[in-house]
Protein backbone atom coordinates (compact mmCIF):
# COMPACT_ATOMS: atom_id res chain seq x y z
CA UNK A 1 0.00 0.00 0.00
CA UNK A 2 0.51 3.36 -0.58
CA UNK A 3 1.80 5.90 2.01
CA UNK A 4 -1.25 8.50 3.15
CA UNK A 5 1.30 11.10 2.05
CA UNK A 6 1.88 9.76 -1.37
CA UNK A 7 -1.64 8.98 -1.78
CA UNK A 8 -3.14 12.26 -1.12
CA UNK A 9 -0.28 13.69 -3.90
CA UNK A 10 -1.19 11.35 -6.38
CA UNK A 11 -5.23 12.06 -6.23
CA UNK A 12 -4.42 15.27 -6.86
CA UNK A 13 -2.12 15.57 -9.58
CA UNK A 14 -3.98 12.61 -11.37
CA UNK A 15 -7.34 14.68 -11.15
CA UNK A 16 -7.93 16.48 -13.89
CA UNK A 17 -10.17 19.01 -12.31
CA UNK A 18 -7.76 19.86 -9.34
CA UNK A 19 -7.05 23.96 -9.04
CA UNK A 20 -3.97 25.41 -7.29
CA UNK A 21 -5.78 25.55 -3.77
CA UNK A 22 -5.71 21.80 -3.40
CA UNK A 23 -2.24 21.90 -4.64
CA UNK A 24 -1.59 24.54 -2.02
CA UNK A 25 -3.41 22.28 0.26
CA UNK A 26 -1.59 19.28 -0.31
CA UNK A 27 1.95 20.95 0.11
CA UNK A 28 1.22 22.67 3.01
CA UNK A 29 0.37 19.31 4.56
CA UNK A 30 3.55 17.80 4.11
CA UNK A 31 6.71 20.07 4.61
CA UNK A 32 9.43 17.89 2.95
CA UNK A 33 7.28 18.21 -0.23
CA UNK A 34 6.33 21.71 0.31
CA UNK A 35 10.71 22.43 0.49
CA UNK A 36 11.46 20.54 -2.54
CA UNK A 37 8.62 22.26 -4.76
CA UNK A 38 10.18 25.16 -3.35
CA UNK A 39 13.38 24.46 -4.58
CA UNK A 40 12.21 23.62 -7.87
CA UNK A 41 10.55 26.62 -8.20
CA UNK A 42 13.70 28.96 -6.92
CA UNK A 43 15.92 26.52 -9.49
CA UNK A 44 17.40 28.50 -12.61
CA UNK A 45 14.80 26.85 -15.03
CA UNK A 46 11.84 28.58 -13.47
CA UNK A 47 13.30 31.83 -10.89
CA UNK A 48 12.20 34.79 -13.05
CA UNK A 49 14.46 36.92 -11.17
CA UNK A 50 11.87 37.64 -7.75
CA UNK A 51 12.69 34.03 -6.20
CA UNK A 52 9.46 32.02 -4.92
CA UNK A 53 8.75 32.95 -1.32
CA UNK A 54 5.71 30.97 -0.56
CA UNK A 55 3.95 28.16 -1.99
CA UNK A 56 1.44 30.13 -3.71
CA UNK A 57 4.25 31.95 -5.88
CA UNK A 58 6.28 28.38 -6.34
CA UNK A 59 2.87 27.18 -7.97
CA UNK A 60 1.80 30.11 -9.88
CA UNK A 61 5.65 29.66 -11.10
CA UNK A 62 5.74 26.04 -11.74
CA UNK A 63 2.26 25.82 -12.85
CA UNK A 64 -0.24 23.09 -12.75
CA UNK A 65 0.39 20.74 -15.43
CA UNK A 66 4.17 20.66 -14.64
CA UNK A 67 3.30 20.66 -10.71
CA UNK A 68 1.13 17.60 -11.84
CA UNK A 69 4.28 16.23 -13.83
CA UNK A 70 6.43 16.82 -10.15
CA UNK A 71 4.24 15.36 -7.98
CA UNK A 72 3.98 12.00 -10.00
CA UNK A 73 7.73 11.92 -9.99
CA UNK A 74 8.03 12.66 -6.35
CA UNK A 75 5.46 9.79 -5.65
CA UNK A 76 6.63 7.46 -7.69
CA UNK A 77 10.59 8.32 -6.88
CA UNK A 78 9.40 7.73 -2.95
CA UNK A 79 7.86 4.47 -3.90
CA UNK A 80 10.70 3.27 -5.71
CA UNK A 81 14.09 4.47 -4.52
CA UNK A 82 15.59 1.92 -6.63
Amino acid sequence: PMPGAAQKAFAVATNPKADAEQFLELLESDEALAARILKVANSVYYDRGQGSRTLADAVNVIGLSELRGLLNANTLTDLFPS
